[in-house]
């Protein structure tokens, strides 16, 4: 039974099933779908990749790990997995270890993250395999972690 919370505008489902199906429901609106882009190189790979994410938005629907479990056996085996996080949770971790585990390279991007939120985030990180973590204090930092990144030489990446 998948109902629309009046308060929230959000479905209520009772089963794993339902939310499966309802994740799988073209009917829904775009915006609370999954993103795939097919792994390729190219300028207009890239172009494609930057209209997909200026158009992401925030959604409550799944939790990072659920969605990661649910999208998981789409993934290619040469796909690298960015994921640009506001907070670390321990299912995170363990999901993002697991798949760097099964050979994907992953790399974690945590946004805006205090001090001691941000030691927690690489304790959670480190312990599950994870290695490849930039922070980006705020908007302006984000230029600057993409130019690193191409040109190889980031002082925000624990090795």
């Amino acid at each position: 039974n998948i109902q629309e919370n009046e308060n929230e505008n959000k479905p209520e489902v009772d089963t794993r099933a339902e939310a499966r199906t309802f994740m799988l429901d073209s009917s829904r609106p775009n915006h609370l779908q999954p993103m795939f882009l097919p792994s390729r190189r190219g300028v207009e790979h890239l172009q494609l990749l930057r209209e997909m994410m200026g158009r992401a938005l925030k959604s409550d629907s799944l939790k990072f790990s659920e969605m990661i479990r649910e999208v998981s056996i789409h993934l290619p085996r040469d796909l690298t997995l960015v994921a640009v996080l506001s907070g670390v949770t321990e299912e995170t971790a363990m999901m993002l270890g697991n798949l760097k585990q099964q050979g994907f390279a992953v790399s974690v991007v945590l946004i805006q993250l205090d001090d001691e939120g941000l030691n927690r985030a690489f304790k959670k990180l480190i312990t599950n395999g994870i290695r490849e973590i930039r922070h980006a204090v705020d908007q302006e930092s984000l230029p600057q972690l993409c130019r690193s990144q191409i040109d190889r030489t980031s002082p925000l990446s624990l090795v």
